[in-house]
């Protein structure tokens, strides 16, 4: 028959990293740590689950979840008792912070944590109790009334947590990172959550929040494929840097919107083609300026409107085609002689020669 016994553990530096830690048994070690020092406990195996393989580093890290403080459950594999097997640990209720002068305690006296004396040591979010937790990173971390290009539409970041004890999975560390299974009837989610609020979320609706505090680093070695089946919005708080080293391809299957607050400048080394197969409207509020080593203009038709039009070049050309020049303007300076066809010039109430 195996005997079992409860125990505190007191010591989990394991000079071997072995996941060994020294317990103090009830009704075998003294609480006098003056006759009986922590260092002086045997060091005890952790058992293991069996999903976990426990050997050349496979499986889960023995130490997860046991710090000094837990209360445990250990057998003897000896008759002399100096050779302890923990076999897993028991969640209580502290009603106030040991002596941690005496055995039977942290002697660091980290744990039980001072903030949560006189609550069950099951995690609080999986009581559905979140104050002090993960979640209050996320409220106030909360991203809110992002507006989206043109439209003037706007959207939250949204927050799901829901959870109802025992239905939330909770997998804390000492540091803060929470990993989250909850089967909540209605509020599913799953959770990885950084301490300092950083967080992947996957909510009921099946809506994956991705939310970092930090920077972001994005690296695929081979190609990469993005398809969004619905809309699409992308907003920057700050400048955007967009660098192709190859070519780039942009096809919009409707209309096509570009709006600049500021200055719009554009770069070509060599040529710049554009081909409008309906009407092309530019309208200039200010000047409008072209600067070209030549220029060519081929049209049907092409009307001249303006209530003052300057022409200067020393050489005007109108090709052979042309029939008819019209002009619709009020006064008009040519400050050279025009060569070519000699259409006819039609300007009201003006005479060119």
């Amino acid at each position: 028959m195996i005997n079992l016994y409860t125990g505190i553990i007191e010591d989990r530096k394991d000079p071997e990293k072995m996941g060994r830690v020294r317990v103090r048994v009830v009704g075998v070690h003294s609480e006098n740590r003056v006759q009986f020092a922590t260092k002086d406990l045997p060091w005890s195996l952790v058992m293991n689950p069996i999903n976990n393989a426990a050997i050349n580093g496979i499986g889960t890290t023995a130490m997860t979840g046991l710090v000094e403080g837990s209360t445990v459950i250990v057998t003897f594999l000896d008759e002399f008792m100096q050779q302890p097997l923990v076999l897993g640990s028991i969640a209580s209720k502290h009603s106030k912070k040991p002596d941690t002068s005496k055995g039977f305690s942290d002697p660091n006296g980290v744990y039980p944590k001072e903030d949560m004396i006189g609550e069950s040591d099951v995690n609080r979010l999986a009581r559905g109790v979140p104050v002090d937790t993960i979640l209050n990173k996320k409220i106030e971390n909360q991203i809110k009334e992002v507006k989206t290009a043109l439209s003037g539409v706007t959207w939250n970041e949204p927050i799901s947590y829901a959870a109802e004890y025992p239905h939330n999975h909770v997998m804390q560390s000492e540091g803060g990172h929470v990993i989250e299974l909850d089967d909540t009837e209605g509020n599913e989610r799953v959770g990885i959550n950084h301490r300092t609020g950083t967080y992947t979320e996957i909510n009921a609706e099946g809506t994956q929040i991705n939310h970092i505090v930090g920077d972001s680093f994005h690296i695929v070695e081979n190609n990469g494929n993005l398809y969004v089946k619905g809309k699409c919005n992308i907003t920057v708080g700050g400048d955007s840097n967009i660098l192709c080293q190859s070519d780039a391809n942009i096809e919009v299957a409707n209309n096509l919107n570009l709006q600049a607050g500021g200055n719009a400048n554009i770069g070509i080394k060599k040529d710049f083609n554009v081909v409008v197969d309906g009407n092309y409207n530019l309208k200039v509020a200010g000047g409008h300026n072209v600067q070209a080593g030549s220029y060519a203009l081929t049209t049907s038709n092409y009307d001249i409107s303006g209530s003052q039009v300057r022409i200067d070049g020393s050489r005007i050309m109108i090709g052979e085609g042309a029939s008819t020049v019209s002009l619709g303007i009020t006064t008009m300076k040519i400050d050279a002689p025009i060569f070519g066809n000699k259409p006819d010039v039609i300007v009201p109430a003006l005479t060119v020669p």
